[in-house]
């Protein structure tokens, strides 16, 4: 019988192209990639032995019977590896606990037991055998291959069902479901309606495709300018050392001035900046494995402790020297930190967060080289990420709570509105306030979707409250410069608007100035929510970015200025804040006077002509409950 080979060809060809690209390529340190390429290499061995055996056994009498039997059998014995492979592969990939040997030993046991079945063959006939003519033929034994798939197959199919969606993306899950179900496709074709076509070599080949498209190929993990692992990369690796008991030493900088860069140059120059600074990187670390986490962020994992402080010299000293594009010169500040492996860090979240504190010191100290992240530092952080871990979980459980401080009417005296603040409560750190967990779900993103849960609980409590008999005119929303440049957040507002069947005029969105709001997406936003009713407030007049010609250009109602604004007033002998209170009122605009703590602050500060005062004097942001018992009692 001659085997068709034209499948084995084919497969052999492209795999071969598919492990030389790989092999040629700087992979992640990882166990789970070590696995795959030893997938790839087992199913490229398997098309290699089943042509030389196919090809051996289409011809009888050509060859000898030895050499028939031995590539035979080296054939099966390789048959019964890959799904083991497969399965080992999948273990790395989900795996949560440190590895298992004893695991991995009972796991390859079907394995094992295919093998020595497949090499007693020659003796036993029970998987193949050569007749007296050298002929080939199929023994019974042969089907137990087929089972050895099947169980591994389950076993993986198994471990997706109940670990796939809480650990892979969509994608991700898909290229598995399509390994599995193409594989045991191929495997039932060839072992019960086409014996001498030889399709398992090109099952495995569109399996193992899928999979290194979809997130196993070397560049998924790799940042596209600088060629450097991702954040996502860098994850994947300290958690598998970390899970190992490995704790290896790092270093990294960060660009003092990579904002600005990013603000005044094109990204091509960016770009190139950054490709230059990496090719350098390369040069003096070539062993390392290095990251690029974005921002103007480098980081790298180090063989020694000592490695930081040689690279941090070479890092500085060429940074002392311009980088050079299309003749134009560019200067980079960068900031050192560094880790001598001494942190017993728990999680991938815990570095990142030790990081940040480490850069935050780094930019603050502008006499030291770099930063050696020290316990101090660590324990700093830890409480940054548990603040951020709190946060999330609020988040997640609808959880997160709503204060309001009264904003009072400085001529009547009566509670007119409130402002809403949102507190995080978490079982160990208490209530957490916003100055700690606002920062941090601007960083990680999650600021919208705290910015719009607020929203959604006071549309809530103005549709199951009389705001006429209460004495409210509105209630005061902070609305975070993020949210005003993504293009969706006015269609989220009024669609929160409209769910809860709220009227806007009694909605007031106050806004911050920062470099976020200055966009035309900001504006655009701001523009369409005070089309539909929506009013809005200046926060915080008198600091960062606040100034006279925003206060015309965008419709802000209200000026509301910040406290340390009013507590200078009573520190020097300036009138710039009743100039100020002066010109607003002249403009139309309503002024909130923010801090007020004395009653001679009050008294002075509704003089001078402010509309509305807030502070600790009247009340502190109270909780619902107390906060309408307080509206009840100062109204009447």
């Amino acid at each position: 019988m001659v085997w068709n080979l034209q499948y084995d060809l084919s497969a052999w060809f492209v795999f071969l192209i598919l492990i030389a690209y790989y092999a040629s390529k700087r992979n992640l340190p990882i166990q789970r990639n070590y696995a795959f390429f030893t997938l790839m290499m087992s199913s490229f061995m398997l098309d290699t032995v089943d042509i030389i055996a196919s090809y051996v056994a289409s011809f009888p009498g050509r060859f000898p019977t030895q050499l028939n039997y031995a590539v035979n059998v080296i054939y099966y014995m390789v048959l019964a590896e890959v799904p083991f492979s497969f399965s080992f592969f999948c273990s790395f990939l989900f795996s949560r606990q440190r590895a298992n040997n004893a695991r991995y030993f009972i796991q390859a046991i079907p394995m094992f037991a295919c093998i020595i079945t497949a090499i007693l063959t020659p003796w036993t006939k029970y998987v193949f055998y050569l007749d007296i003519q050298g002929v080939f033929h199929y023994g019974p034994g042969r089907i137990i291959f087929f089972y050895e798939t099947m169980f591994y197959l389950a076993a993986c199919l198994y471990e997706v069902i109940m670990n796939g969606r809480q650990m892979l993306m969509v994608a991700h899950l898909f290229s598995l479901y399509t390994y599995i179900v193409v594989t045991a496709i191929g495997y039932v074709i060839q072992f019960f309606f086409q014996p001498y076509a030889q399709v398992v070599s090109l099952a495995a080949l569109i399996s193992t495709l899928a999979v290194f498209l979809t997130f196993q190929g070397p560049d998924y993990y790799r940042e596209r300018r600088t060629g450097f692992f991702d954040a996502r990369g860098l994850q994947l690796t300290v958690t598998e050392d970390y899970r190992r008991g490995l704790h290896r030493p790092f270093s990294g900088f960060i660009f003092e001035n990579y904002g600005a860069l990013k603000n005044a140059y094109t990204e091509e120059i960016v770009t190139a900046l950054l490709r230059q600074v990496a090719t350098y990187v390369r040069t003096i670390a070539p062993k390392n494995t290095t990251f690029y986490l974005r921002n103007g962020v480098f980081l790298g994992l180090l063989g020694s402790k000592d490695d930081a402080i040689v690279m941090r010299d070479q890092l500085n000293e060429r940074f002392q020297h311009p980088f050079v594009y299309r003749g134009n010169e560019y200067t980079l500040r960068p900031r050192f930190f560094y880790d001598p492996g001494l942190i017993p860090y728990e999680s991938y979240e815990e570095l990142r967060a030790t990081v940040w504190a480490a850069i935050s010191k780094a930019r603050e100290d502008n006499n030291a080289l770099s930063v050696l992240i020290t316990e101090q530092i660590y324990e700093k952080a830890r409480q940054t990420f548990a603040i951020e871990r709190a946060t999330i979980e609020a988040i997640v459980h609808n959880a997160v709570e709503v204060y309001y401080q009264p904003i009072i009417s400085a001529e009547t005296g009566k509670v007119v509105s409130a402002e809403a603040l949102a507190r995080v409560c978490d079982r160990q750190m208490g209530i957490i306030m916003p100055d700690d967990f606002i920062p941090i779900a601007e960083r990680n993103g999650s600021i919208s979707r705290l910015g719009e849960q607020v929203f959604a609980k006071v549309c809530e409590f103005v549709k199951n409250h009389d705001m006429e008999a209460l004495g409210l005119d509105y209630i005061e929303v902070n609305l975070s410069p993020i949210q005003c440049a993504r293009s969706n957040t006015a269609q989220r507002y009024l669609d929160i608007l409209k769910e809860y069947e709220v009227d806007p005029s009694y909605i007031n969105l106050e806004i911050t100035e920062t470099e976020n709001t200055q966009g035309e997406v900001a504006r655009n936003n701001i523009l369409r929510l005070s089309s539909r009713g929506v009013d809005f407030s200046l926060d915080d007049y008198g600091t960062g970015y606040s100034n006279m010609v925003n206060t015309i250009r965008l419709p802000y109602s209200i000026i509301k200025l910040d406290r340390s604004l009013v507590n200078e007033y009573y520190c020097s002998d300036s009138n710039i804040l009743l100039h100020l209170i002066n010109h607003f009122n002249n403009s139309g605009k309503q002024v909130v006077a923010e801090g007020i703590e004395t009653e001679e602050m009050r008294d002075a500060l509704a003089q001078m002509g402010c509309s509305y005062l807030q502070g600790f004097f009247y009340s502190p942001p109270l909780p619902q409950a107390a906060f309408l018992r307080y509206v009840e009692e100062q109204n009447k």
